[in-house]
């Protein structure tokens, strides 16, 4: 049986994690720079990366999980008012019938 080479897959791992990083932090200095359109943000991208780098306790993850039955006002009283307070872009798809 051939043994597995610890060192050489964790440096083949590690390499991927720390690209992975830079295009999160990159995307997220993108997102946070001054600007409307692609043109000015690059422009103010190096704003964006200060931002993002800027303090690595407050760069949580700010996803939300929403648990509630069924009439509970969940739709009412978090998500409309949460989506009319955003300033980005975004998709919003509610399914109706879903099937596992």
């Amino acid at each position: 049986m051939k043994s597995i080479n610890m060192k050489k897959l964790m440096i083949h791992i590690l390499t991927f994690i720390v690209i992975f990083y830079f295009m999160c932090k990159t995307g997220e200095a993108l997102r946070l720079s001054a600007g409307a359109d692609f043109r000015v943000k690059t422009l103010n991208i190096q704003t964006g990366f200060s931002r993002a780098f800027a303090n690595p306790a407050y760069a949580r993850n700010k996803n939300v999980l929403l648990i509630g039955g069924s009439g509970s006002g969940k739709t009412r009283f978090f998500v409309k008012p949460n989506l009319m307070q955003m300033h980005s872009a975004l998709i919003s798809a509610q399914i109706q019938k879903a099937r596992f």
